[in-house]
């Protein structure tokens, strides 16, 4: 009977693991990076051009009691008129209050495909920092209500919010190692 309880333990244990798919890197000074990124969104028709935007959680850890939390979201877009600089990332929390974060840095970079099928695709990543105090609510919180970029400049913005509303606190928790 023993034996039974402890299989459905170890699948649980397995499975709530197998979710953190993080990618430990050392950096050349020595310090370290925890990474973690997953498709938030992507349109669904593609005969127009595929939109898809990923985010990405990153904490670099400078001490065992130091490290900076960084954002990343990044918006890839093929054959598509439609475009849009993610420099703007709105994060609502259940408990009412809204996140306002303005992008600290952007970078961008075009593809040229030739085979099979000639096309360019477009990317551009913006980079975010939260605050201590925000990162702790946001921590507390199993689930955002939703996840929104905006091009502050243009004024456009796309709700980018993933359908299991607690996948972006998941990700926070997983590079965090909590």
């Amino acid at each position: 009977m023993k034996n039974l309880l402890i299989i459905p333990f170890l699948l649980f244990n397995f499975y709530t693991y197998s979710q953190c798919e993080t990618n430990e890197t050392t950096l050349d000074d020595g310090k370290k990076v925890i990474s973690m990124t997953e498709k938030f969104y992507q349109n669904n028709d593609l005969e127009n051009g595929a939109k898809t935007f990923y985010v990405s959680a990153n904490n670099f850890i400078f001490s065992q009691d130091k490290s900076i939390l960084d954002i990343a979201v990044t918006y890839i877009s093929t054959r598509s008129s439609y475009w849009i600089i993610p420099n703007s990332l709105k994060i609502g929390l259940i408990s009412g209050r809204e996140i306002n974060l303005k992008a600290k840095e952007k970078s961008s970079q075009t593809l040229n495909r030739i085979k099979p099928i000639p096309s360019i695709s477009k990317g551009i990543e913006c980079y975010f920092q939260m605050d201590y105090n925000d990162l702790l609510e946001l921590l507390k919180a199993d689930k955002i209500s939703y996840l929104k970029i905006s091009d502050y400049k243009t004024g456009q913005t796309f709700d980018i919010t993933p359908d299991y509303k607690g996948q972006f606190n998941e990700m926070i928790k997983c590079v965090m190692k909590l």
